[in-house]
């Protein structure tokens, strides 16, 4: 599990416009793994890396990263943070975004932060569109986009026109930040992106349940699919609209099982997504780095657009590892220096993060999934491991202390856990 950075030929950046002088910094915006792969990325390329969250993270203990404790996201305090964080070396830095609340951040106050920083992001209105699902219900119909019909739901209870979508059917939060993991399991829900459901008798039944979330809820048609029929696209477009790299990984594994975040996952040709990747980016007028879901449905092989993430992925570090270096590709973007990606990558190579992929077994298992061996025959398999790096130890060590600091002290009488 995890890797030393890439020696092979391929994966050697031939910039045509080398700068002789000390690279440019980079900040780069939130600290999960997903943070910890572009500062990797940046590190080993000469960058130096500052890394900012609100929680020193495990991430945070990276040798590639100099961590920052920052104030919370949307607020001018944050503003004010990274503004004087920019003044603090001599080049004006690349602000790189890992989450979403971080790249609103970025679109959002692009004139306030461009003064300070190098930028490369899309514009605002297209940023605010892709992060709220109601308002990309709508830019999807406009744009025809792929996407899976769905109804917000509202205060009122079960709309009527729900009668109108083909069930089976999810229910999801219309921004990642209406729906909290404690908000979730105060109602007696497991945390998950989406909440699966059968019918419309259920659907009144979780609508109940739900309570004042679903102020903040629409009701998707799922697109039925076993795991590994999610299939992500990841590019990086520059101004203008053209698309100068581009990779294709599939899901095998989710936390928590089918309806989570990608775990384990295999690079993958697929020039249909590949295709429709480039239409909608096309479409939307996209720059920088994006990260979009596909899933194809097993009742017709069709297949449809889940979402448009304005950031980097959580597994990165499986592009970075395949050649497809998007994070340092940006940050060139950004500088304004010229590159040149390599013609191919590798199908086949895969990232799992095994915290989290641990931790959907028990669900797998309770369906007769994947056997504790086979699991375990997977993980080591894996080429890249979402915190462990041979040249780069202490994020895994640091997230393993963690998780088991806090599995102890949930064993304590008298604590639940």
């Amino acid at each position: 599990m995890g890797t030393e950075p890439d020696s092979r030929p391929d994966a050697v950046l031939p910039v045509s416009s080398a700068p002789a002088i000390e690279p440019v910094p980079a900040v780069v915006l939130g600290l999960s793994a997903t943070g910890l792969a572009v500062a990797r990325a940046l590190g080993r390329r000469g960058v130096r890396v500052t890394g900012v969250d609100t929680l020193r993270t495990p991430s945070a203990t990276s040798r590639f990263v100099r961590f920052r404790r920052s104030p919370t996201p949307g607020t001018d305090a944050m503003l004010r943070f990274l503004i004087a964080l920019a003044g603090e070396g001599g080049a004006r830095p690349v602000l790189l975004a890992t989450a979403d609340e971080y790249a609103e951040l970025i679109a959002l106050n692009h004139d306030r932060l461009a003064g300070s920083f190098r930028l490369l992001t899309a514009p605002a209105a297209v940023v605010r569109d892709v992060s709220d699902k109601t308002r990309f219900m709508t830019l999807a119909a406009d744009l025809g986009l792929p996407v899976p019909r769905a109804v917000t739901l509202g205060s009122g209870g079960v709309p009527s026109e729900v009668g109108t979508l083909r069930f089976p059917v999810v229910v999801k939060p219309d921004h990642f930040r209406a729906w909290s993991s404690e908000r979730l399991r105060a109602r007696g829900l497991a945390p998950a992106k989406a909440i699966p459901v059968a019918d419309p008798g259920e659907l009144r039944e979780l609508v109940v349940r739900l309570g004042p979330l679903t102020e903040r809820a629409v009701v998707q048609e799922m697109v039925v699919g076993q795991d590994d029929a999610h299939v992500d696209y990841h590019a990086l477009a520059e101004p203008g609209g053209q698309i100068r790299a581009e990779f294709v990984g599939r899901k095998l594994r989710l936390s928590p099982p089918h309806f989570g975040l990608g775990t384990y996952v295999v690079s993958a040709h697929d020039p249909e997504v590949a295709s429709l990747g480039r239409e909608v980016l096309a479409r939307l007028g996209y720059v920088g780095v994006a990260n979009l879901n596909f899933k194809r449905d097993q009742r017709d092989g069709s297949l449809w657009l889940l979402e448009v993430n304005p950031r980097f992925s959580l597994w990165t570090a499986l592009d970075v590892a395949c050649g497809v270096d998007l994070p340092y590709w940006a940050y060139l973007t950004a500088c304004g220096i010229a590159w040149a990606p390599p013609p191919a990558y590798p199908a086949g190579r895969r990232w799992v993060h095994a915290l989290w992929d641990l931790r959907s077994m028990s669900g797998y298992r309770r369906e007769a999934g994947p056997s504790w061996w086979s699991w375990m025959s997977s993980v080591l398999r894996a080429d890249v491991e979402a915190l462990g790096a041979w040249d780069d130890p202490l994020p895994l060590l640091a997230s393993v202390a963690g998780a088991a600091l806090r599995d102890a002290r949930g064993r304590l009488p008298g604590r639940t856990r």
